[in-house]
C-alpha cells in the first residue's frame, strides 16, 4: 500500500510503500534519498518493548518498477508465474519467480492503476548478465 507516515501535527514525515510479507511482517520501500530519514523516524516511533524489529535491507535488495500500460505484459515475458489481472489483483503482493537465474525470486506488488505499475523487489546480487529483466526487449516498453 502506498501511504504516508505522519507526525502528531498531521504533517507528512515519510512517503513510502508498505508490503505485508506475513501476518506480522512488512517490507517498506522508500525513495532512495529518504531511506535513512524514514528508517530513523520508524525506529523512533516504534515501541521500545522489543515487539517491533526494524532492519535495513538496502544493501541486499533492489527495487525495479515496471510502469506503463504494458507493465503486466513486460513482467509476464520474464516471469514464470501468472501475473494477469485475474491472478494478481490490485493492491496485492506475492512471491514470484523471474527468469531462471539463481535467486531471482521477487516480491511483486500490483499498485496504482491495474496494469499500469508493478514493483519487483529483487536480490541485489543479480548482475546485468543474469538479471532476467535485462532481457526484456526495448520494444516491450
Amino acid at each position: 500500500i502506498y501511504t504516508q507516515l505522519c507526525n502528531v501535527r498531521g504533517g507528512i514525515e515519510c512517503d513510502l510503500t508498505m508490503i505485508r510479507t506475513a501476518p506480522d511482517s512488512f517490507y517498506v520501500v522508500t525513495g532512495s534519498a529518504f531511506g535513512a530519514h524514514d528508517m530513523g523516524w520508524i525506529r523512533t516511533n516504534s515501541p521500545d518493548d522489543g515487539s517491533v524489529i526494524v532492519r535495513d535491507l538496502t544493501s541486499a535488495r533492489a527495487v525495479v518498477n515496471v510502469v506503463g500500460p504494458k507493465s503486466r505484459d513486460v513482467l509476464q515475458s520474464v516471469c514464470e508465474d501468472d501475473v494477469s489481472n485475474e491472478a494478481f489483483r490490485y493492491a496485492k503482493a506475492r512471491e514470484i519467480t523471474i527468469g531462471s537465474a539463481a535467486g531471482a525470486e521477487a516480491r511483486a506488488a500490483s499498485r496504482r492503476l491495474v496494469g499500469r505499475r508493478m514493483a519487483c523487489i529483487l536480490p541485489r546480487h543479480l548482475s546485468a548478465a543474469n538479471n532476467p529483466c535485462s532481457r526484456v526487449p526495448a520494444r516491450a516498453f
